[in-house]
Parts: structure tokens; sequence; C-alpha cells
């Protein structure tokens, strides 16, 4: 799992960014993309629960990239 960001202007012309967090399972490929406008723990928890529903159960293993 990975997160990703965009920025983009509102129809303000405001500046904002969204974040994008990217779950992949690396034998079957299934990949899941939720949206999001923060990126703190809660959300985190909250996506990863929202990955394992998506893909049907838990993985054995959960790997981060550069998660500080």
């Amino acid at each position: 799992m990975d997160w990703a960001y965009f920025r983009d202007e509102d129809e303000r012309g405001r500046r904002q960014t969204v974040y994008a967090f990217v779950y992949l399972l690396s034998f079957s490929r299934f990949m899941d993309v939720e949206f999001t406008e923060w990126m703190d723990l809660d959300t985190l928890l909250r996506c990863l629960l929202n990955a394992f529903e998506a893909c049907g159960g838990v993985p054995k293993e959960v790997l981060f990239d550069n998660m500080k």
C-alpha cells in the first residue's frame, strides 16, 4: 500500500490536495483505490479496513512503502 496525491484548484480558484490510498495485492494484482482529504492514521486504518473488505479478506502480510 502507498499514498499518492493530486493538487488541483476548486471552483473558486483555491488550491486543494486530494490523497489516494492505493492498495495492491502482489499475487492477484487486485487493486483498491480510495480518495481522501487526509493522510492521517485514522484515515489510513479506515482505508485499510475498506481495502480488506473489498478484496474479501486480510492477507498474511502487508507491506507499506516508505511510511514515516
